[in-house]
């Protein structure tokens, strides 16, 4: 305030107003320091990041296309600011072509920037050995290397040469001042690809947790459990626990799962001990489970965890208690009433093999609730064995199973073996159907549930989406009327969906769709498809400028999704805006043919005399 005309604290207080997240601030500062110092194209680059983080892309691409055509010093950093817009977008077709068309005009080494830019869209097209020499080019000294260095690698393992990559993961873990910048990186990996696994598995075998800060080592040591999950390694686990319980002793989860995998390793007596050594878990819902599964004498005080009273009630074959009990829990879906009693009119709960089965269940649920899935799937199969007719112990390894992303076409057909006619085994059903594109197939097996099950929320709104996903979208709307009219879990998703259809079908049920979808997003906010729908609510109402402020929010968050890439391209043309409208419909064009927005897009687009791919 005392030198308001200083370029460099202005420019100063605009990176800090993009940090924050006040971008129309910060694009309002940097348009001062642009008046007081219209020369310095570094300026300008951070000027229009500035204006694509507040959703004005088209003006932030205008801003960088004039510094790349110009030729000025900054146009490198200018081009690798757009490619990372579109790539932030998921707008691929854009990016390959742009990368494609500079690719003989920059040398690599020009700018680390635009470098690891075009490497990241030379991997996606599958032209390793490219992406590599431009990767390789970015400087050790560059803030872009150590993402540069962790693609490079990438690459290196899709091209199928993982020894090389797990060289250079070793190089960089190896080196004590990059490791602390490498790895902020290397948490940011997938663990569902399992190229990202075996370079995760390397670097944190030669990692020192100790050489890192406290933060980074305790997301280092979350990732190492995740790792140790689905590796079931539970030896790995059970030092990673023993380890962040040095560093946070606190925390009840981390001693809930030690006593988890003690008793997975058959120490019984010592998980005990370590329960009972923790009086604050031992009181909690989840020490009911422990003291269950232990046979220790729960506080009298201590609360109860619902799931311990459906497995009290199933050791007790006490049918009345079991349906009470199995209908108060909602934590796990697969589990159904009519199949844990069905379990116990066939025998299949009575004795000691059921009550040891049902310690391992409930050991299974801390497991789950823990995050630690693959365990969970190791002590439902366990249950199973010592009870096969436990029902319940296969709904939780379902949920696993799920969790994992797992295939469940060979648990179903066990559970069909044991129980012909569960609720469970519908549902797997159900779920075999979605996962084939089935959807009428899976609205007749569903409506079978819900029949049963007429008072469950999630099997009535799953139904609700499958006769949407089938195309029925007036039976649709017949469905989710009443959810978004109750007081259920699912009242504001069923409200948004229905936004969506009511303002497709127009007409009367426009201003519906409009409180639906204001009522959604007052309670939603910052909800990518919440934001999106009420965006295309606001376009079918014609206010296309509301509708694309809604949008420019969600839409990097749904960058993989072809109908919002339609959404948001219909909007831009109606505003008049094509470039931006190609941009997002020829994306939406190119993704698969059974989804939605696909054949929309390609459809305006003809209508725009433009044929799908990138011109």
């Amino acid at each position: 305030s005392q030198t308001p005309d200083s370029v460099d604290l202005l420019g100063v207080k605009a990176g800090v107003l993009v940090m924050l997240g006040r971008t129309s601030d910060a694009v309002e500062a940097y348009r001062r320091v642009i008046e007081l110092s219209p020369e310095d194209e570094a300026v300008q680059v951070r000027y229009a990041r500035a204006l694509s983080a507040d959703g004005k892309r088209p003006e932030a691409e205008e801003v960088l296309t004039q510094l790349m055509q110009a030729g000025v010093a900054g146009s490198e950093a200018a081009r690798a600011a757009l490619l990372e817009t579109y790539q932030e977008l998921g707008l691929h077709e854009r990016v390959a072509a742009m990368v494609n068309a500079s690719l003989d005009k920059f040398a690599v080494g020009e700018d680390a920037a635009l470098d690891r830019a075009m490497g990241k869209s030379l991997i996606g097209q599958g032209r390793h050995t490219e992406a590599q020499q431009r990767l390789g080019g970015v400087a050790a000294g560059s803030a872009y290397f150590p993402s540069a260095q962790i693609l490079y690698a990438q690459s290196e393992a899709q091209a199928g040469d993982m020894r090389a990559a797990l060289s250079r993961i070793s190089g960089l873990i190896g080196d004590t001042v990059m490791v602390r910048r490498v790895v902020p990186v290397l948490l940011g990996l997938e663990l569902g690809s399992s190229d990202n696994r075996s370079l995760l598995v390397r670097a944190d075998s030669e990692i020192d947790v100790d050489a890192l800060p406290y933060e980074l080592a305790l997301r280092w040591m979350a990732m190492r459990l995740k790792l140790a999950d689905l590796q079931g390694d539970w030896t790995l686990a059970q030092a990673t626990l023993e380890r962040v319980a040095g560093l946070d002793d606190g925390d009840d989860s981390v001693t809930a799962l030690r006593v988890v995998l003690l008793y997975r390793q058959g120490q019984a007596k010592e998980a005990a001990g370590l329960l009972l050594q923790s009086p604050r878990l031992e009181g909690s819902a989840t020490g009911s489970l422990l003291s269950f599964a232990l046979d220790t004498k729960a506080p009298e005080a201590g609360r109860q965890h619902p799931m311990t009273q459906v497995l009290r009630a199933l050791v007790n074959a006490d049918k009345d208690a079991l349906e009470s009990a199995v209908t108060d829990y909602s934590g796990v879906r697969t589990l159904f009433t009519d199949d844990a009693v069905a379990g116990l009119r066939s025998g299949g709960a009575a004795g000691d093999s059921v009550r040891a089965s049902c310690r391992d269940l409930a050991m299974a649920t801390v497991a789950m609730e823990g995050r630690m899935p693959s365990l969970a799937e190791v002590l439902c199969g366990s249950a199973i064995d010592k009870a096969p007719g436990n029902l319940p112990a296969y709904a939780m390894l379902a949920a696993a199973m799920i969790e994992n992303g797992e295939d469940i076409s060979a648990l179903s057909e066990r559970v069909r073996a044991v129980a012909p006619d569960s609720s469970l085994g519908l549902m797997l059903d159900a779920m075999r159907n979605v996962s084939a594109g089935d959807h009428i197939g899976a609205v007749s097996v569903l409506r079978s549930l819900v029949q049963r099950h007429p008072e469950n929320p999630h099997l009535v709104y799953q139904l609700a989406q499958e006769i949407n996903s089938a195309g029925l979208e007036d039976e649709a709307i017949g469905a989710l009327t009443p959810i978004a009219d109750g007081e259920g879990p699912y009242r504001l998703a069923a409200m948004n969906d229905l936004a969506y259809l009511l303002a497709e079908r127009g007409g009367d049920d426009l201003e519906q769709a409009v409180d639906l979808a204001r009522s959604a997003l007052r309670a939603l906010p910052t909800s990518p498809a919440v934001l999106d729908t009420a965006g295309w609510v606001e376009h079918r109402r014609g206010r296309d400028k509301a509708a694309l402020t809604l949008m420019t929010q969600a839409i990097p968050s749904l960058s993989d999704v072809p109908e919002a890439h339609y959404h948001i391209g219909a909007v831009y043309k109606a505003l008049g805006q094509d470039r931006w409208a190609r941009h997002h419909l020829e994306q939406a064009a190119s993704g698969p043919g059974e989804a939605k927005g696909v054949k929309q897009a390609s459809d305006l687009l003809a209508e725009m005399g433009v044929s799908p791919g990138i011109q």
